[in-house]
């Protein structure tokens, strides 16, 4: 293969992101999908915490009211 540089865009991230695979590190194609799915996972780790932060600086919009069902 020639040295060239390889593009695929992140499946699921909003702002575009990509994966830049140089050919000299592709032996297969499980390295491609390797590569993707730590990606994608990386991503989803990343919604995550940002649902987490957002939870965390407003703790009491997440609350409910409690009903007293005793008497």
């Amino acid at each position: 293969m020639e040295n060239k540089r390889w593009r695929f865009k992140v499946p699921g991230a909003s702002d575009s992101k990509e994966i830049i695979m140089d050919t000299r590190e592709i032996t297969s194609v499980y390295d491609i999908l390797k590569k993707r799915r730590s990606a994608e996972e990386a991503v989803h780790l990343e919604r995550v915490t940002e649902s987490l932060r957002k939870q965390i600086q407003n703790p009491l919009t997440n609350l409910k009211p409690y009903k007293n069902n005793c008497g």
